[in-house]
């Protein structure tokens, strides 16, 4: 993982919330993640959909997990840290899967990076996270989301 990225990851620093079981979330501090990624992430807050983002994460110099976590900047029981997150999509996260120590890791592999795309069509209207790759098509770029791909026009 090391090789992979140039600075540091945040660190799970406690996994208590105040609705779910111990190790369902993860809480850190925010601006370490923003160090670790490079750039600042905004929240939007309630209600909006929380920040996306895709990760590994590492136990003991070991990367155990590979995945999308979902992540607010704000504190909702834990003892430590100044936000929370967990495993996304939400039925996908389950108790004492974080544990304190546990590193996280933003992706890049493969040029991969998260945004955020807007649609306003009839069709599909809202807001979601999709993957964007640096693959073109004449004068589109592909993006992919969940479970479908846009190419917007």
């Amino acid at each position: 993982v090391d090789s992979v990225h140039k600075v540091a990851p945040w660190k799970v620093l406690s996994t208590d919330h105040k609705h779910s079981a111990a190790g369902q979330y993860f809480n850190f501090n925010w601006a370490e993640m923003e160090q670790e990624i490079g750039e600042t992430i905004v929240d939007p807050g309630f209600p909006a959909k929380p920040v996306v983002l895709m990760v590994s994460q590492v136990r003991d110099g070991k990367q155990i997990w590979r995945g999308t976590v979902a992540v607010r900047h704000a504190k909702k029981g834990g003892r430590k840290g100044d936000s929370y997150g967990r495993r996304e999509p939400y039925d996908e996260s389950g108790p004492n899967q974080w544990k304190v120590g546990d590193t996280v890791w933003k992706e890049t592999s493969q040029g991969m990076h998260v945004v955020s795309h807007r649609t306003t069509g009839e069709d599909i209207a809202g807001s979601f996270t999709v993957w964007k790759f640096p693959l073109h098509f004449d004068n589109f770029t592909l993006y992919w989301r969940r479970f479908g791909v846009d190419i917007p026009k």
